[in-house]
């Protein structure tokens, strides 16, 4: 692709975007390596920075579970994509056409949308878009396509966790964390989509550099130490005339320090005589203390929590439903024997993807009744196999494709037995 013509290195609104910040960001990154890890990409303001500021890195990758598509819409279409003026039609016609993921609706997303959002989570720019032009993203989707494709950088959509754990960073390559924010909710994401324990756990033990941004958090500074740069931020809102709050904005980092030594709390039962009554007669001191021993506790079973539903009860599950599928007792039958049922095990999940996997597990599939070819129940079998379908063509647009890959074996097995 022939350069374009000299511009401002692109970037997009988004819910939490590190387009102001991500000079600072990448001020602790080594200026070489093997892979630049946008972990938590957004709309990949820290991506283009980096590439526009001539960073060295052998392989580029951007995740990010929400924005997966955009990105690819970008590199497929983006070099022939042209943007029109914002008004209240096009975003509706955009906001349809997205459902299907077509593309220029995709690219159109960040331009339509208050805050770059999306069309699910963020209504229109009530101000029409500020000084952005259809002009200006247009070029912004063209410079972004370029740098996607020049870079050969790598997209991805899944859960962070996933996501190192599949790449397996090593200590040539950088990871920069930009997770959704404690108490904030942007629309985009939900705070909890992330266990925070969970991922400082993780950090405090990572043997890969990492560069974290958040608030300004006492759960953080007590994990990480204090923040190498600290910032204070106006928070955007909806109505900035009514709501204007300060918040800090910092940036951790483990390189240049030495691997810390991870304290492991072991679990203790609650003791008996903690009422309301015990912890009048504790000086404050004593307090202190207790709630030391108390958050050490909590944390060490949180993150217990985690992999125990991560590492054994999912992908046991998952097993169960494989080999239960199409026979009786069936897959609810069989864990009602041990007196488990589906909101039981909904309610465990905490971590929005894994939960989003749980609750495709759990759904009650409408299997198809295949009766002999050219029966009665012909029709109805064919208006099954059509719903099945419509499903499976849903996961794929919303790029889960694990469930797609399950739905897609499922049809292809009820379509062998409707030929029977």
């Amino acid at each position: 692709m022939a350069r374009a013509e000299k511009f401002e290195c692109p970037s997009f609104p988004w819910p939490g975007g590190k387009d102001s910040l991500a000079g600072h960001i990448l001020e602790h990154v080594p200026p070489k390596g093997c892979t630049f890890f946008d972990l938590c990409a957004g709309r990949g303001n820290i991506t283009w920075h980096a590439i526009h500021s001539g960073l060295e890195y052998e392989q580029w990758v951007v995740n990010d579970i929400l924005t997966g598509p955009f990105f690819r819409a970008i590199r497929d279409f983006g070099n022939k994509f042209q943007a029109t003026e914002k008004t209240l039609d096009e975003y509706k016609r955009c906001a349809e056409l997205a459902k299907d993921g077509d593309p220029y609706a995709l690219l159109m997303e960040p331009h339509l949308c208050f805050n770059g959002g999306t069309f699910g989570a963020n209504g229109m720019r009530g101000d029409g878009g500020g000084r952005r032009t259809a002009e200006s993203h247009t070029k912004n989707v063209h410079l972004a396509c370029q740098y996607l494709r020049e870079k050969k950088v790598r997209i991805t959509n899944l859960d962070w966790r996933d996501c190192l754990e599949a790449e397996r960073s090593g200590p040539n390559d950088i990871v920069v964390i930009d997770w959704p924010y404690l108490d904030c909710n942007v629309g985009a994401y939900s705070p909890e989509s992330i266990c925070p324990t969970e991922g400082i756990e993780y950090l405090q033990k990572a043997s890969f550099p990492w560069v974290f941004c958040e608030y300004y958090q006492p759960l953080f500074v007590a994990a990480f130490g204090a923040p190498v740069f600290k910032q204070v931020v106006q928070l955007r809102s909806c109505d900035v005339n009514k709501v204007r709050e300060a918040r800090t904005e910092c940036i951790w980092t483990n390189i240049g320090k030495t691997r810390p030594t991870v304290t492991v709390t072991l679990h203790e039962p609650v003791p008996e005589d903690r009422t309301q009554i015990y912890y009048t007669h504790l000086s404050e001191s004593e307090l202190l203390e207790e709630i030391k021993k108390c958050i050490g506790s909590v944390n060490f079973s949180r993150n217990q929590m985690q992999r125990e539903m991560r590492e054994r009860l999912l992908p046991a599950l998952l097993e169960l439903k494989k080999r239960t599928y199409r026979k009786t007792p069936g897959f609810y039958e069989t864990l009602a024997k041990i007196g488990l049922n589906a909101d039981t095990v909904r309610q465990w999940f905490y971590r929005s993807n894994t939960a989003d996997e749980v609750i495709d597990l759990f759904e009650e599939e409408n299997q198809p009744s295949v009766k002999q070819r050219g029966g009665r129940d012909s029709v109805d079998t064919e208006a099954l196999l059509l719903e099945h379908a419509d499903r499976m063509a849903k996961a794929v647009l919303t790029d889960k494709f694990a469930n797609a890959k399950k739905l897609a074996t499922q049809y292809v097995e009820a379509r062998k037995e409707s030929r029977v």
